[in-house]
C-alpha cells in the first residue's frame, strides 16, 4: 500500500484534490488534511508553514504511524510541505512541490493588510465568484470553494498571505534528504516559475516538470498529469 498526502493552496481546501486522488493507481491510501486555518469552525488559526507543517506531521503519525509517505503540496501547501521534508525527513519518501513560491516577494505586509481588509467580502457569492475565477476554480467546484472561503478568518487570511509572500525556501532546501520533484505551468506568474527554476539549480538530483500552457491550477485543470506525478516511484 502506497501512502500519499496532498496539501491544498491557501483560501481552498483538501476538495480541490478530489480529482487527482480518483486518478491515482489502485493501491494507493491517500490522506488530504485541512491546513490550520482551513476547514470547520474554530480550527486553528494559520500562523505560518512552520505550525502547519507541525500540525500536519501529527495528522500523519496519527492516520500512519511510522513510516515514510509520498507528500505533494500545491502553493502554499507545498511551502508547508517543504517545511515538513526538511524538519521531519523521516516522515517523507518522496516530496512534489507543485506550483509554489520559493522567494520572497516585496511588500508582504501591505499584501497581507489587503487581504485583511477585503476578508469581509470572502463569504459573499459575488465577491468568491469574482475570486474562483482569478483562481481558476471550476464551476463544479464553486460550492466548495465558497464554503471554505466563509470559514476563513481575516486573521488566517492576513497570516497565510504574509507567510506565502515572504516564504524563502533556500535554507530548507539544504536540509532535504528526500527525492524531490518541482511541477509548474508555463503560464505561471513569473516569481513562482523562476523561483522553482533556481530551486532546481539548488537540488541537482531533483526534477522539474515544466507544464506548457498551464496556470498556477494544475491539481484542477491538469489532474491525470498531477497524479502521474504524484505516483511515479522516481524523483
Amino acid at each position: 500500500m502506497s501512502r500519499v498526502v496532498l496539501l491544498h493552496g491557501g483560501g481552498v481546501g483538501p476538495w480541490m484534490w478530489r480529482a487527482v486522488a480518483e486518478r491515482l493507481p489502485e493501491g494507493h491510501e491517500v490522506l488530504t488534511p485541512a491546513l490550520d486555518g482551513h476547514g470547520a469552525t474554530g480550527a486553528p488559526t494559520f500562523t505560518d508553514q512552520a505550525a502547519a507543517a507541525r500540525a500536519v506531521a501529527r495528522d500523519v503519525v496519527a492516520t500512519f504511524g511510522a513510516g515514510a509517505v509520498t507528500l505533494a503540496g500545491f502553493s502554499l501547501g507545498g511551502q508547508v510541505a517543504l517545511q515538513l521534508a526538511a524538519t521531519r525527513p523521516e516522515l517523507v519518501a518522496r516530496l512534489v512541490v507543485i506550483s509554489s513560491l520559493l522567494e520572497p516577494l516585496p511588500g508582504a505586509g501591505l499584501t497581507a493588510w489587503l487581504a485583511r481588509a477585503a476578508a469581509p467580502l470572502a463569504a459573499r457569492p459575488w465577491f468568491a465568484r469574482l475570486q474562483a475565477r482569478q483562481l481558476g476554480v471550476p464551476e463544479e467546484r464553486f460550492d466548495d470553494y465558497l464554503g471554505t472561503a466563509s470559514l476563513l478568518t481575516p486573521e488566517s487570511l492576513a497570516n497565510l498571505t504574509r507567510a506565502n509572500a515572504s516564504f524563502e525556501a533556500a535554507p530548507l532546501l539544504a536540509r532535504l534528504t528526500a527525492p524531490v520533484t518541482l511541477v509548474h505551468g508555463e503560464a505561471e506568474p513569473r516569481p513562482v516559475a523562476a523561483g522553482m527554476r533556481r530551486a532546481r539549480e539548488r537540488l541537482p538530483g531533483a526534477a522539474l516538470v515544466s507544464v506548457p500552457g498551464a496556470g498556477h491550477t494544475l491539481p484542477l485543470t491538469h489532474p491525470e498529469l498531477v497524479a502521474r506525478l504524484v505516483a511515479r516511484p522516481e524523483g
